[in-house]
């Protein structure tokens, strides 16, 4: 018989290396379906386009695309062709990604992570925007405050000043038996000038009631408290003024019985003022200078003054040089409450002159003790008898008799 032609031909041998050894087999990989190359060229275009974040990239309805968080290392190569063939174009994920300059456009479907379309992008501009206007006005109101920072010395200064004076006026022109109502700040600067605590009435937002008072200290704080009604009702008439603006300070004297009595009494004060300066001026006994003489005819000068003048003249011919002590920053309503006096055709150069006329103004009783009296140098040389009242002048003490 002849050959057997059954017996298979030799296999094939793979060439031998240099060294003597066989070739390793050569792996030739897969070759991808047209279709899904062209997506991940258009993938891997619009990857580089964006310069966002890549969010992580989630698995199929089926599962043939393993996700990153479940350990997978992504799509093998047929998993995606069968996954693009079995589902079609709705399920492959749209690439929206905006085109660099020169780029040519994606095509219109491909696999690969989801990038932001146009609504994204454009809130995610609109929320830098609103970023860069916060950061703004964060600039803005720290150099708001730094500026403020920068004057906030100067304006403590000046409201230090101002509540300074208005103390100082408070402890030398207030009498010593009138209560002083005021805030809590105002409260201490009066006492380190020297009105004892048991002669301030602190008030508080809740808790204020001036009318315990005689007078108030009326800052920008006691103005918060009470509002219109400071002026309307508890202390209708300031009797001086210090400051201006927020950092005003008034010192106000108190209507116990409301502001329509109190203008009333005040009115009523005014008339009998006028009638007692104008009966000083008949008299022979009394010289006035011609400044105080318009002063005695406009019912100018506090009543205390009149009535002491009158009953000094009794005792001796009396001169008035000047009236004064009306409160600073306000006119000629508040009372003049001094009176600069000198024996009639001079200076009171005898010293049982002075001794008499002293013995007199100190034998007084309340309401008719002077809170000063003594001798003054004038800028002239001339010495006075200076006789000064505490304020607030009382109303009503020069009555029909």
């Amino acid at each position: 018989m002849g050959e057997d032609s059954r017996v298979p031909p030799p296999s094939p041998r793979v060439p031998a290396a240099a060294d003597g050894r066989e070739a390793a087999a050569l792996v030739i990989p897969p070759v991808l379906p047209e279709s899904l190359l062209q997506r991940l060229h258009a993938a891997t275009d619009a990857a580089d386009a964006v310069t966002t974040p890549i969010p992580a990239i989630s698995g199929s309805a089926d599962g043939d695309i393993a996700s990153p968080a479940a350990g997978g290392t992504g799509a093998r190569p047929d998993q995606a062709a069968q996954a693009a063939a079995d589902h079609g174009p709705a399920a492959a994920m749209r690439v929206t990604a905006q085109r660099r300059p020169g780029q040519r456009r994606p095509g219109p479907q491909a696999t690969g992570p989801e990038v932001p379309g146009p609504k994204v992008l454009a809130g995610r501009r609109y929320r830098k925007a609103g970023a860069v206007v916060s950061v703004i006005v964060l600039i803005a109101a720290v150099s708001l405050a730094f500026a403020l920072s920068r004057h906030t010395p100067a304006a403590a200064a000046r409201a230090g000043a101002t509540r300074g004076m208005a103390a100082d006026w408070v402890a030398g022109q207030v009498s010593r038996a009138a209560i002083v109502s005021c805030d809590p700040v105002m409260c201490r600067a009066l006492e380190a000038h020297g009105i004892p605590a048991a002669g301030l009435l602190v008030l508080k937002p809740g808790t204020a009631n001036p009318l315990r008072s005689d007078v108030v200290v009326a800052t920008a704080a006691v103005r918060g408290m009470f509002g219109g009604r400071l002026s309307s009702v508890y202390a209708p008439e300031v009797i001086a003024s210090f400051g201006s603006g927020n950092l005003r300070i008034e010192v106000r004297a108190i209507a116990p019985h409301g502001a329509a009595a109190y203008f009333a009494a005040l009115r009523a004060d005014l008339r009998a003022r006028k009638a007692s300066g104008a009966q000083l001026l008949r008299s022979d006994r009394i010289a006035v200078s011609a400044g105080a003489r318009r002063q005695l005819s406009a019912g100018q000068v506090d009543a205390r003054l009149l009535i002491t003048i009158a009953g000094l003249a009794s005792l001796h011919p009396v001169h008035v040089v000047a009236f004064g002590d009306a409160g600073p920053g306000i006119g000629a309503s508040s009372p003049l409450r001094s009176a600069d006096l000198s024996a009639t055709g001079g200076a009171p150069g005898a010293s049982g002159y002075l001794r008499s006329m002293l013995a007199f103004l100190r034998a007084q009783r309340a309401p008719y003790v002077a809170a000063h009296a003594g001798t003054a140098r004038l800028a002239d040389g001339q010495t006075v008898l200076r006789v000064e009242f505490a304020a607030p002048s009382p109303l009503g003490l020069l009555g029909p008799a």
